[in-house]
């Protein structure tokens, strides 16, 4: 089981991902990120099962993405946790773009 997440960039539009892959992300951006940024995004990626749908105001999307942005280029980031950094980026870019909320369904 795992989270569907909006405004991806595969066919049907949406991310896929489980949520021990999520955590093991969540993980490495801890380590790659600053505590600031890291508390900003933690909820997302802590490992911890969302209660509900998790809607993500577009502002807060647009800092989520800027943030995921800068974590896909630290230079001890893997190269599978750039990737991910980079998909996740885009989607809550994407979705901040059309002032919507980026929605992540468990």
């Amino acid at each position: 089981m795992g989270y569907s997440i909006s405004h991806g960039t595969n066919p049907t539009g949406q991310l896929l991902r489980s949520y021990s892959g999520l955590a093991e992300f969540g993980r490495e951006l801890a380590y790659v990120l600053s505590s600031r940024d890291w508390r900003t995004v933690r909820h997302l990626f802590d490992g911890k099962r969302l209660s509900d749908d998790e809607l993500v105001p577009p502002a807060t999307a647009r800092k989520i993405a800027d943030i995921l942005s800068k974590a896909a280029t630290h230079p001890k980031i893997t190269p599978q946790g750039a990737r991910d950094a980079r998909d996740f980026s885009a989607a809550a870019a994407y979705a901040a773009s059309l002032g919507e909320p980026w929605v992540w369904s468990g």
